[in-house]
């Protein structure tokens, strides 16, 4: 019986290392930050969508007070319709309404609503391009430019939502007494009626806004320049 020697042992010990060695990604290495910064934007996108009344908009207190009545109004605007709560005398009463229906007659909030979710699909669609790019490692080139994308959506939203959501809903229910504001009150009185209409955002508003500062943290972490951005 014969031995092998030393010199026909080490080419079959070196041919094992080569075979164990790791294979490389070939779409390149992931972004675990990205991906999960990506994954919030476009949840928080999703959450003002889909989930309704629990995200929403806007929140206006209407109060009227004189010597025959009392009536208190509480509005909650979100992505699709109206919820209103009603207080007469110590009387509560409930109701909501789309802005596409008839009953609503608010074809300017409407429109605003309508601009409004445009805005929000493209921040969910950034939000995903980014997970995606963060999860494959694909597409990395475009990164830079969609999360200063996300950062002016997210700009255009709390600005928009701002000054053009009170103005709408003033003009369709024709409030000329009296000066609606996003955040803020106006007091009015009128033929023994004293009213004060209070404005605040809601959950949906603040949410809205998170991208903003995700899409910030990415952009002075990662050291993002305008040239990056344009170039």
């Amino acid at each position: 019986m014969s031995i092998m020697s030393d010199e026909q042992i080490e080419p079959i010990e070196s041919t094992v290392e080569e075979v164990s060695e790791p294979v490389l990604n070939s779409t390149g290495d992931n972004d675990e930050e990205l991906r999960n910064f990506g994954a919030g934007i476009a949840i928080c996108a999703i959450l003002v969508l889909f989930v309704g009344s629990t995200f929403a908009i806007w929140n206006l207190e209407v109060t009227m007070e004189s010597d025959f009545t009392d009536i208190k109004l509480e509005y909650a605007f979100d992505i699709e319709g109206i919820e209103l709560e009603i207080d007469s005398d110590g009387e509560s009463d409930d109701d909501s309404v789309k802005y596409d229906d008839s009953d609503c007659d608010c074809s300017d909030t409407e429109s605003f609503f309508g601009n409004l979710k445009i805005l929000l699909y493209l921040v969910l669609a950034s939000g995903a391009f980014l997970a995606y790019m963060g999860h494959t490692g694909e597409k990395m080139e475009f990164s830079t430019k969609v999360i200063a994308l996300v950062a002016v959506l997210s700009i255009i939203i709390a600005l928009y939502t701002f000054v053009s959501l009170p103005s709408a809903w003033q003009e369709d229910m024709e409030m000329e007494n009296v000066d609606l504001k996003f955040m803020g009150s106006d007091d009015h009185s009128e033929d023994g009626v004293e009213s004060e209409v209070k404005g605040s955002p809601g959950m949906g508003y603040l949410v809205a806004l998170v991208p903003l500062g995700l899409s910030g943290y990415l952009i002075k972490t990662r050291g993002i320049t305008l040239e990056d951005i344009t170039g």
